[in-house]
């Protein structure tokens, strides 16, 4: 009844999968229509727009990324994913997204896997004041950190509460306060005892008392402040700290479509307390945040992209105690789009990360990696094309590895 119950109030508060607290959409002015659009298709009050999205269909020439005996396989990455929205008279809005993800190995049947995902946003438009609930769910498989390389179950439910309140016509402020509960687990062709350490490691219950606050300096460009104060509950001590209490402060820009850039840059400090044991140290230094893009030449875009923080991972060199450590989580990726004659779009990069532990037990990691993608758009409903990717990671003689990763892509909303 517990399980159905969450389900329930998902399904009701399915929201926006990149809904915003800090942006919420103004209330429709009163020479508007009172219902907004909200999706490609309408039925009746119901906003909705399909999609279907193969990311890459094509081979890998090593997927368990092993520094000794590479495997390739063809793998298949396919998902159906609808976006939905339900204006309810002139002031609720529910708007929310729903997603499966069909991940196949041709030969290595162990790695196949299912995600599955929902996300929701309840708003109440009071004029400058805009209350709102969201919620989200995801069940799926993950590497979650740099060195571990199985893929192993990973839950998240997060339920969150805030308000959004516009003070002047220049300055507006939110408050939100999720709450998520993280939770990882054994997987079909998954190393039992690595999926045991994640779980008796990272098992928690996160809650987040965020603060935003931006002045608008011109129509295009904002100032920014947030405050993170976070609390993590570990469910399982193991001798280790059953809680942190970190923070994160930061300030930056935030740029609109109608400027000549647009995204945000963020750069702040992060004050992390450690553990009792010498695999997690407390950290107190720079916190990044950057998502940028940015007109180049001949009508080219340039993305910029950045972050720098303290995460969690899982490594035996931490035991005997537990196997929970940190790192300084360092990633850059520069991407340049352009257009091409025949609605073609071309796109390449590359990326950067820098895995630096926070204690002598680990050797640093570093990962790099570049793609190229060349796409084609048939009408406003569908694209498709073929990319390459090449990733590399150094560190310890057994962590390093180097993959191809290359196939089709395609979209389609019809």
């Amino acid at each position: 009844m517990r399980t159905a119950s969450r389900a329930a109030l998902l399904l009701v508060l399915l929201g926006a999968a990149r809904a915003s607290a800090q942006d919420p959409s103004p209330p429709p002015a009163t020479n508007t229509p009172a219902t907004p659009r909200l999706g490609r298709y309408q039925m009746g009050p119901l906003f909705l727009t399909p999609r279907v999205l193969l990311s890459h269909a094509g081979g890998d020439t090593n997927i368990n990324n092993s520094a000794s005996h590479p495997t390739s396989d063809t793998s298949v990455n396919l998902g159906p994913a609808l976006d939905l929205g339900l204006p309810i008279g002139d002031k609720l809005r529910l708007t929310g997204t729903a997603g499966l993800g069909f991940n196949f190995f041709a030969q290595e049947s162990s790695q196949r896997y299912l995600t599955r995902e929902l996300r929701g946003r309840l708003e109440l438009l009071l004029g400058p004041v805009t209350p709102h609930v969201d919620a989200s769910l995801y069940k799926g498989r993950d590497r979650f950190t740099p060195e571990l390389d199985e893929r192993i179950e990973h839950h998240t439910e997060t339920y969150a509460g805030g308000i959004t309140a516009h003070l002047t016509s220049r300055v507006e402020v939110d408050f939100t306060h999720p709450r998520t509960v993280e939770k990882y687990g054994l997987a079909s062709g998954t190393d039992p005892l690595v999926a045991k350490s994640a779980a008796e490691a990272l098992d928690r219950t996160i809650d987040v008392n965020a603060f935003t606050a931006a002045l608008d300096l011109t129509d295009a460009t904002s100032f920014i402040a947030v405050v993170d104060l976070r609390r993590e509950q570990f469910h399982q001590v193991d001798g280790l700290r059953d809680e942190a209490n970190s923070q994160r402060y930061q300030g930056g820009l935030r740029f609109t479509d109608v400027g000549v850039l647009s995204g945000s840059i963020r750069v702040g400090v992060r004050r992390y307390p450690g553990g009792l044991t010498e695999a997690v140290r407390a950290y107190n230094g720079l916190a990044v945040n950057v998502d940028l893009n940015v007109p180049f030449l001949l009508k080219s875009k340039l993305g910029l992209g950045g972050t720098r923080d303290v995460s969690y991972s899982v490594h035996s060199a931490s035991a005997p105690i537990a196997p929970r450590t940190t790192y300084v989580d360092s990633r850059y990726t520069v991407t340049l789009g352009f257009g091409l004659p025949k609605d073609f779009v071309a796109r390449f990069g590359g990326e950067y990360q820098n895995v630096d532990y926070v204690t002598q037990l680990l050797a640093d990691l570093q990962v790099t990696g570049g793609h190229f993608s060349l796409l084609r758009g048939f009408g406003d409903s569908f694209k498709a094309g073929g990319t390459v990717h090449y990733e590399e990671r150094r560190g310890s003689e057994a962590s390093r590895y180097h993959r191809f990763h290359y196939g089709v892509t395609a979209e389609w909303t019809p």
